[in-house]
């Protein structure tokens, strides 16, 4: 855990907040900070993360904690350090994620948005509500019953997960609950019925804004809309072969298992209670797939963008997914389209915001050597795979970088990165204070 002077040096952030004095509107970010992720409130700190002191520590201390036990409901799980700073003292206020959301303050649930405290839009709370139940979205039951499942059944015999009674299997995989189907059921239904699980599918013409090709899927089963997105790679980006003595190796524009990936990742673990559709968006030099709604609560950006972590969002989605052979459970995707694009000339991205996940898959039409036939690249340590992986959301790092975002001591950083450099998977810009390191070819 960073030390109080680490954070003051970081300065206020989603996680962090600063106080010159005790305020009734703290509570607030107490709220959002319970429903989402831990955090701290430094009270006694002005906005410019300068210690200004309490000239009555102890008064403050049971004024915040009266005012968390009038105000918050449910309590959630905090406890006050009182630090001495610079000769002066502080309270550190933290507070732990809770798991009994939403947590309201005076009848409202709050979130953080960058460093500023906002209230929850209602599909937000209809998140908290079910993480507070520990149900997903897709385990309610489906207010249409009246679903069939062809296309379903056809990929489950495929799998070899055919059932001579098919109701049972159904229940196995819990698309019944007590004899009624569930929303997953009705996402996987031939005629899916649930409004916002929609794709677009669109390719644009060379270097311009123009649609050469355009297809809508609604009331399409999700297991349909996935093998349609994967014909429009093939319909619109090129593979071709090659052969270099008595070797054949495949060259893709934008390789098919990292798109693949995306497109799995997108109908299983997008936000179903979004309004708006999955978009597929094939440019000249990248494709884009975004999907609706932010991260699943209870992972971080930095926890996503390294790809060691998996929260499913839709849990039922996930395992019919699974058994079908369509993802992995070992939250592995992320991990698995970055490696897949090693060797290239360009790496993939993944954006992050409220509203929204993004991954942009680069476009090469040159041909690129196979990730095994790039022998810089081999014998990645987990650690080096994590540096590589800051560059999904920047175009340089520093090693202050690494240290902060991995936890990693300085002498671990740059040892790491002078590896990486040495072996010219980084370049180094500048000395001393001013060293960056950037990827090759950006």
């Amino acid at each position: 855990m960073a030390s109080p002077m680490d954070i003051l040096t970081m300065g206020e952030s989603r996680f962090v907040e600063f106080k010159r004095e005790f305020t009734r509107s703290m509570m607030r970010t107490v709220s959002a900070f319970a429903n989402f992720h831990d955090g701290r409130i430094l009270v006694g700190v002005d906005d410019s993360g300068s210690p200004v002191g309490l000239q009555n520590p102890g008064e403050v201390r049971l004024q915040i904690e009266n005012a968390i036990h009038d105000h918050l409901e449910p309590y959630p799980s905090y406890w006050i350090e009182t630090v001495l700073q610079d000769e002066r003292t502080i309270l550190v206020l933290h507070v732990l994620k809770g798991e009994s959301t939403p947590y309201y303050c005076q009848g409202r649930a709050y979130v953080r948005s960058d460093t500023a405290t906002v209230p929850a839009d209602a599909a937000m709370l209809n998140r908290l509500i079910l993480e507070g139940q520990n149900r997903t979205f897709d385990e309610l039951p489906s207010d249409n019953q009246n679903l069939s499942f062809r296309y379903l059944e056809q990929n489950l015999r495929k799998a070899g997960l055919s059932s001579t009674v098919f109701d049972d299997l159904l229940k196995t995989l819990e698309l019944i609950r007590g004899e009624r189907y569930t929303r997953a059921a009705a996402l996987l239904s031939d005629g899916n019925p649930i409004r916002t699980a929609g794709m677009v599918l669109v390719a644009f013409r060379e270097n311009t804004v123009e649609i050469e090709d355009r297809m809508v899927l609604e009331h399409h089963s999700i297991l349909e809309q996935f093998d349609t997105a994967i014909l429009f790679h093939s319909k619109h980006l090129a593979t071709s072969e090659q052969i270099e003595g008595a070797r054949r190796t495949t060259w893709e524009e934008v390789p098919l298992v990292a798109y693949r990936e995306a497109i799995a990742n997108a109908l299983v673990h997008r936000d179903y209670t979004v309004d708006g559709q999955i978009r597929v968006e094939i440019h000249s030099d990248h494709v884009a797939i975004v999907s609706p709604g932010s991260l699943p609560l209870g992972i971080s950006e930095i926890e996503y963008r390294m790809g060691r972590l998996s929260i499913p969002r839709n849990r039922i989605i996930d395992y019919v997914f699974l058994r079908l052979g369509l993802i992995e459970r070992m939250a592995t995707g992320v991990r698995r389209i970055l490696a897949l694009y090693r060797g290239r000339p360009n790496s993939p991205e993944f954006q992050v915001t409220e509203h929204a996940i993004t991954v942009l898959l680069p476009r090469s039409r040159s041909a690129a050597r196979p990730p095994d036939e790039t022998p810089l690249s081999r014998s990645l340590t987990p650690q080096e795979e994590q540096v590589l992986s800051l560059f999904a959301s920047r175009q340089e790092i520093r090693r202050r970088d690494v240290e902060t975002l991995l936890g990693l001591g300085k002498t671990r950083s740059a040892r790491l990165l002078s590896s990486l450099a040495a072996r010219r998977l980084l370049l180094q810009k500048g000395d001393g204070r001013a060293t960056r390191y950037v990827r090759p070819g950006r």
